[in-house]
């Protein structure tokens, strides 16, 4: 998929509802898949970065969407993962959740 601009765009979801959504007509061949936020932190998000290619978050039937850089959203995700490891460090101890400070920016 391409973004407004024209650049290549990796689409999301954070509802498997509102994904649903779009599986027919161009999409009607794609299926959902699930990731967990650990494997889109450490792979899925490294490797958009590298091959340049953009976020569409919670894309409607509509086109609606919320368009976002790779590095913006690690940035974001990082920083929440931070805040959520100093008040509840005992959620990143079955490693489901990526410790903030294994996350690289560049």
């Amino acid at each position: 998929m391409r973004d407004p601009t024209g650049q290549r765009a990796f689409v999301i979801w954070q509802n498997k509802n509102l994904a649903k959504l779009l599986i027919r007509d161009n999409w009607a061949d794609y299926q959902l898949k699930k990731i967990s936020l650990k494997d889109l932190v450490e792979k899925l998000i490294p490797y958009l970065r590298k091959e340049q290619t953009t976020i569409l978050m919670d894309l409607t039937p509509e086109g609606q969407n919320i368009l976002v850089a790779p590095e913006k959203l690690l940035l974001d995700l990082k920083n929440y993962l931070e805040q959520v490891y100093m008040q509840k460090p005992e959620l990143f101890q079955d490693m489901r959740f990526p410790l903030p400070r294994h996350i690289h920016l560049n």
